[in-house]
């Protein structure tokens, strides 16, 4: 009986990971390494009449002096929007203020850290943001992860906000559990 509890096993394992693989080949994602399996990438900003922020009626406003941003959480492995998420920008460092921080423990207001949430639709929207550079760190189970420029460069994505300004960055793709 055991024998066979465990053949059971090793076949449900299998066809979860065909499934998955699938899955990851229907969104044109390329198979990953279990480093790059915690990366956040952030594809090229649609045009806007592609992102789903600009069929919104209504942009968030800009106060004075001040930052909005706009974009959408998704997952290459769902594929679908990444709900009720905890996200914050956090300022860059270094002396040219570019460098990303050298680690991610959670927002924090008093570092100047600007904290959100997505919406039910995976959607993120942020206003009232001091001009700055900034970088953006999402939170995916058990860790925190910046995003990147694109799929293929991992580097950190620096986002300069001016001020009197909206910034939408798009759809926002992440391997996601």
């Amino acid at each position: 009986m055991r024998r066979a509890d465990n053949l059971l096993g090793v076949a449900v394992l299998m066809v979860v990971s065909m499934a998955c693989s699938r899955a990851m080949q229907s969104v044109g994602a390329t198979p990953i390494t279990p480093l790059q399996a915690r990366t956040l990438v952030v594809t090229e900003a649609p045009k806007p009449t592609d992102s789903p922020l600009a069929a919104r009626s209504q942009t968030p406003a800009v106060t004075s002096g001040t930052a909005s941003l706009t974009g959408e959480l998704y997952t290459l492995t769902g594929p679908g929007p990444i709900r009720g998420t905890v996200f914050y920008l956090t300022p860059a460092r270094g002396p040219t203020k570019e460098d990303p921080p050298m680690v991610l423990a959670g927002p924090k207001a008093k570092l100047g850290d600007v904290r959100g949430q997505s919406d039910d639709q995976g959607r993120i929207v942020l206003t009232d943001v001091p001009p700055g550079n900034y970088f953006l760190a999402v939170w995916a189970p058990y860790s925190w992860v910046l995003a990147h420029e694109s799929r293929t460069d991992l580097t950190p994505r620096l986002i300069v906000f001016q001020p009197d300004k909206w910034h939408d960055l798009g759809r926002i793709e992440m391997v996601w559990p």
